[in-house]
């Protein structure tokens, strides 16, 4: 992935396992990040980027 801080990236399915971990990455990279999940899931992909 070329991710630059200031990006925006969507993660489609941001809740399972590998798309949590593109939440991460994303983040740690310094974009924006907007996931995307069953509204059950929520809290744990907010959880998953420390907010």
């Amino acid at each position: 992935m070329d991710i630059k801080p200031g990006d925006t990236v969507v993660v489609n399915g941001a809740s399972d396992a590998v798309g949590t971990a593109v939440v991460r990455l994303a983040k740690n990279s310094g974009a924006r990040v907007t996931g995307v999940c069953n509204g059950a899931n929520s809290k744990l992909v907010t959880a998953s980027v420390g907010k």
